[in-house]
């Protein structure tokens, strides 16, 4: 029988209960539902090896919000999707100091556009807070990294030579100016 794969634990929850016998319990494993600002919230927490390996994800918590109410384009819908979204994020953060956002995704698959995209039009605030803090003190200090292009497919077994060029851009609010580094990944 093929396994089927999904990216989301949610998803990854959902299979394992169908494929399991009634009245099965999987360890270090809990799913929660909910709504905020009227969008449904699914929230997997995975916290222990068996779990890890049942749901074929690392430990962790993982939070998934259906925005689909601005698919609908309904009134007032951004502002609750910002909403919701920042209520999701706000217990996974610490209170305090810098976050850096890791934009993950594929810029040249539109259904995995999301990550690259969301780097795009964040507020990176590190370089803000640390060279004008009498104006953006206040703020969390934000930095930002993303994919600018997608790499080519290189046959398993081969290496591939990356020389990259880093623009503050590309990973914005760490780098002041361009840097060249050099990647090496063996396949």
């Amino acid at each position: 029988m093929a396994q089927r794969r999904t990216d989301l634990a949610v998803e990854a929850h959902q299979l394992w209960r169908e494929g399991a016998q009634a009245g099965a319990a999987l360890t270090g494993v809990r799913a929660e539902e909910g709504v905020r600002e009227g969008f449904a919230v699914n929230t997997v927490t995975i916290s222990s090896p068996e779990g890890a390996r049942a749901l074929g994800k690392p430990q962790g918590v993982y939070v998934t919000v259906e925005l689909d109410g601005l698919l609908r384009r309904e009134e007032g819908g951004f502002a609750r999707a910002v909403s919701a979204v920042s209520e999701c994020l706000r217990p996974l953060l610490p209170q305090h100091g810098p976050a850096l956002v890791i934009g993950l995704g594929n810029r040249a698959v539109t259904p995995d556009l999301i990550g690259p995209l969301a780097v795009d039009h964040l507020l990176v605030t590190r370089h803000l807070v640390e060279q004008v803090p009498e104006h953006f003190g206040d703020l969390r200090p934000v930095a930002a990294a993303a994919q600018k292009e997608h790499f080519p497919v290189i046959p398993k077994g081969q290496a591939l030579f990356v020389l990259v060029q880093i623009h503050p851009v590309d990973i914005r609010g760490v780098f002041q100016g361009q840097h060249i580094g050099a990647v090496l990944i063996q396949l």
